[in-house]
Parts: C-alpha cells; sequence; structure tokens
C-alpha cells in the first residue's frame, strides 16, 4: 500500500495543495489453490484515491476502482485450459455512468504439439462483451475522467515454435 501525503502529492506534480492525500493500493491480494493438474487462485485490487479541495469542497471525492475475481488453469494431457472472470467496479464518480460494474471473462486453450517444442492457442476475449476503455487523472485543481464504451470481444489464435540453439563444433 502506497499513502502519498501532502509533501508527497508535491513532489510528484509540483504543485502545492492543501489537505490532499492519496491512499493506492497497487497490489493484488491473491487466495491460491495449486494441485498437479489445477491452478485456482481469487484475486482483489482496490485502489481508492480521496480527492480534497480547500476552495471548492462541493467537489471533494473519493474514487474507487476495485477488481475481484477468478483465474484458473487446467492441464489436461496436452492441452492447458485458463480462464479469468473479474468484476471491475468504480465508485465516486460525478458521472453517474461512470460509476458502473462490469463482469469481464477471458479463456484460452492451448495445445502443446511436436514433444512440447510448439504450442496452438486459441484465445478468447471479452466473451461477455463488457469491456470498457476509462481514463482519469486528477491534480490539487482539476479532475478530469474520460471513458469509451466499446463492444470488441474477438477469437484469436496463435502459433509459436521454441527454436533450441545449439553450439556447433
Amino acid at each position: 500500500m502506497i499513502v502519498r501525503t501532502r509533501a508527497n502529492v508535491r513532489a510528484l506534480t509540483g504543485i502545492d495543495c492543501d489537505n490532499a492525500w492519496v491512499v493506492v493500493d497497487k497490489d493484488k491480494l491473491t487466495f491460491s489453490f495449486d494441485r498437479d493438474w489445477l491452478k485456482a487462485s481469487l484475486f482483489a485490487k482496490i485502489e481508492a484515491d480521496q480527492i480534497r479541495y480547500t476552495a471548492s469542497p462541493e467537489q471533494n471525492t473519493t474514487l474507487w476502482d476495485n477488481n475481484f475475481g477468478l483465474e484458473a488453469e487446467a492441464t489436461v494431457g496436452n492441452f492447458v485450459f485458463n480462464s479469468t472472470i473479474t468484476e471491475t467496479t468504480r465508485r465516486g464518480y460525478a458521472a453517474q455512468s461512470m460509476n458502473k460494474n462490469r463482469l469481464l471473462w477471458d479463456a484460452n486453450v492451448t495445445w502443446k504439439i511436436l514433444k512440447n517444442k510448439a504450442r496452438l492457442s486459441l484465445t478468447f476475449q471479452d466473451i461477455l462483451n463488457n469491456e470498457d476503455g476509462f481514463w482519469s487523472s486528477q491534480t490539487a485543481y482539476q479532475h478530469s475522467s474520460t471513458w469509451q464504451d466499446f463492444h470488441h470481444h474477438y477469437i484469436g489464435i496463435s502459433f509459436n515454435y521454441h527454436l533450441d540453439a545449439k553450439k556447433k563444433d
């Protein structure tokens, strides 16, 4: 957890601000389970930015951007199945349309071939079609937030081959 005090905000932005402090937790808290063929983990990532303005206290707010979810990987023979389900939440923004919950789901299946030297993968991104783009920046004098709803779920296929570098004698 990183706690930024008024002095830290001044050092980062070059702006002297009254009673401004930011608490940001950029690390993911994770609880994992691991067996021979199954790996699963629950995770939580919580970010809170407390914005305080002495000149216009009606603009004071605490912005919450959180992620909670489940990641799983199962290996069955030469196949590896991956899936990630994430609930994203945003709270504290002036525009109610930005205070959203979104359930995101990505999945991947990989086939290990050619004596494990090659991998053929099929990837599914944003299966539920709920992804959005979101950008926010805050300073002592302004708060700017923008978002973009886009519908882009897609399927990708890839092939990777590992070449062994061998020394010639």
